[in-house]
């Protein structure tokens, strides 16, 4: 998200005035109660809170309500908000028909400082190219049409731009040899994105690491799963399911993922030596 320094100035100022409305309650009400108010995380809540991006109007309507201020304050608070918020809308609102938990990731990978991707079955969303998704999204396309599909893979697209930032995210990705020799869409389809992970290996907040086949493990009897890394709130474990995406910050489960992470990651080959693997993958095509 990219806004102007004095727009971004009053972002902060408001979003530590909420702060300071939150903790001045009795008793003190927490970013968690917060976040399930509104029905977000509150990893959300947090970013609002240091000046990340606005809140809905919703959003900030109950958000007064559970701080109990007085119609002044109220007021004062309304009419800053809807005269400055509108200058840094994030880019997601433009889609308004995306699905709450799509929503959720995007907010997440928006305000993560690092994040640790475990691929199978296909190349990681965030490093995907535009002809790649267009591929994995064929049969959508088939069945639901393509405007829709269409619309899916622009905003999978435009997620990747955490990447490049000013102060891009972290990105940590282990990916199944096999994953990369499936030719989606096509020879020309895959030799383009095995390039694109090339040139993004490059840059110095993303590590590629590649199980190699012959390596003794079966990477595919692990599911995709990412975990979510914030400056300061608890970790989130996010996975596919067949319901859609699935998300829990619960101890438990997000050090299990850690632990398999880890364990997968143990079998694959250095970032230079995953550099020649995808290098030899593109010259096998």
């Amino acid at each position: 998200m990219s806004i102007n320094p004095q727009t971004a100035r009053s972002l902060r100022a408001f979003g530590r005035q909420l702060q300071q409305l939150r903790e001045a309650t009795r008793p003190r009400v927490t970013q968690k109660a917060v976040g399930e108010a509104i029905g977000k995380s509150r990893d959300i809540v947090s970013f609002i809170e240091r000046g990340g991006q606005w809140p809905t109007a919703r959003q900030l309507m109950v958000m007064l309500d559970l701080y109990e201020v007085d119609a002044q304050t109220r007021a004062a608070f309304q009419a800053l908000y809807f005269t400055a918020q509108e200058a840094a809308d994030v880019w997601w609102a433009e889609y308004p028909d995306l699905s709450k938990n799509l929503v959720r990731l995007i907010e997440l990978e928006d305000v993560a400082e690092k994040v640790w991707i475990y691929a199978s079955g296909s190349v990681p969303g965030l490093l995907q190219t535009p002809d790649y998704i267009k591929a994995i999204f064929h049969f959508e396309a088939l069945e639901f049409g393509n405007s829709r599909t269409s619309l899916y893979a622009e905003v999978r697209h435009r997620r990747s731009e955490v990447l490049r930032r000013r102060r891009p995210i972290v990105l940590d990705a282990v990916i199944a040899e096999g994953t990369l020799r499936e030719h989606a869409g096509g020879a020309e389809v895959m030799r383009g994105q095995l390039k694109y992970l090339l040139e993004m290996s490059t840059r110095p907040n993303i590590t590629i690491r590649v199980i190699p086949k012959e390596a003794a493990v079966a990477p595919s009897s692990v599911g995709p799963f990412s975990i979510f890394d914030f400056a300061s709130e608890p970790s989130i474990r996010i996975a596919d399911v067949l319901s859609g995406i699935s998300f829990t910050e619960e101890a438990k489960p997000v050090r299990y993922a850690r632990r398999l992470y880890d364990y997968m990651g143990g079998f694959a080959a250095t970032p230079l030596e995953s550099t020649a693997l995808i290098e030899k993958l593109i010259k096998e095509i």
